[in-house]
This record gives structure tokens, C-alpha cells and sequence, in this order.
């Protein structure tokens, strides 16, 4: 079963080193649950 790191793995992080707080990853994951749960209400409504 593939997981939404496995649909971004090839994107490169274009942020400075130490500057990163958190991994791209993560922070592509969380928007992409909140798109998809933003998504979820306005169907429910």
C-alpha cells in the first residue's frame, strides 16, 4: 500500500538546512489532510 510519502518522495526540500524545523514531508502530509478533511465538511454540509 503506497502512503502519501511514497507520492511525494522526489520533491526536493529547497529550504536552508538550518532553517528546517520539520521534515517536507510532514508538512506536505498535513496539508494534504487538511485539504482532504476541508473537503470531507463541505461534502457533509
Amino acid at each position: 500500500m503506497k502512503v502519501i510519502a511514497d507520492h511525494f518522495a522526489l520533491i526536493q526540500d529547497p529550504r536552508i538546512a538550518r532553517t528546517k524545523r520539520h521534515m517536507l514531508i510532514d508538512i506536505i502530509t498535513i496539508a494534504v489532510c487538511a485539504v482532504l478533511l476541508e473537503q470531507i465538511l463541505q461534502l457533509s454540509r
